[in-house]
């Protein structure tokens, strides 16, 4: 994953990052030789996929590292994440005993596998209790996410930010206008569907509304 420097873990992973970001497929097989970062990049791609930062925080197409799912990834507690490895491969990492994955705890008498054991792969199949766990944890993470964004003012400000942005590219200050009963009415009919802030905007003037639209784009900056 990504580090606090904006750096990734290991410098050859950005081509290939970049390569599947690109590719948007539904799966990716990755391979190669062992010790050449396969790890890695499976955890930076997931890191990345998952992640709600703006473009401006996401460095590399990967993950911000601030965002809540990006924390919940860090944590590995993200609802929508499931890494089976061996319990080898899991003591190495510093997360034997976090949880029940490959049914292998800290303290164990018998010796970590190197392999992924069947039955780790059976506890988290179609309808199993890790199953419904996770579906439970989905549903808690989906919750707190609305109330999250409820009460959190930077993201509320963001979209409305954005919704000027957006509006003002889409503006006609060419449109035609024509009196009808004492009333200015759009030629165009769908401009007469449009919504109060692109015929507020279409009423103070390109001017005006490209200078607001940019001092919205400086303020999302800083936010």
């Amino acid at each position: 994953m990504v580090d606090a420097d904006a750096s990734l873990p290991l410098p050859w992973l950005d081509e290939p990052l970049g390569r599947a970001l690109r590719q948007g497929a539904h799966a990716l097989l990755v391979h190669g030789p062992e010790g050449i970062g396969q790890f890695e990049l499976g955890l930076t791609l997931a890191k990345a996929w998952l992640c709600e930062g703006t473009a401006e925080q996401r460095s590399h197409g990967a993950g911000c590292g601030v965002c809540r799912s990006c924390h919940l990834i860090e944590a590995r507690s993200h609802p929508d994440l499931l890494v089976l490895i061996p319990e080898l491969l899991r003591e190495s990492l510093g997360w034997a005993g976090e949880s029940e994955e490959g049914g292998w705890e800290k303290g164990s008498k018998s010796k970590p596998s190197k392999e992924i054991k069947v039955e780790a792969v059976r506890r988290y199949g179609p309808g199993t209790e890790a199953e419904l766990v996770a579906l439970g944890n989905r549903g808690q993470f989906e919750e707190e996410q609305r109330a999250y964004d409820r009460y959190n003012w930077k993201g509320v400000l963001k979209k409305k930010l954005q919704n000027v942005i957006t509006v003002a590219a889409t503006v006609d200050f060419a449109a035609q206008t024509t009196d009808t009963a004492g009333r200015k009415k759009f030629v165009n009919p769908a401009y007469e569907k449009k919504n109060s802030l692109w015929k507020a905007m279409f009423r103070a003037g390109k001017a005006p509304t490209l200078a607001a639209a940019e001092f919205a784009k400086s303020w999302m900056k800083e936010l």
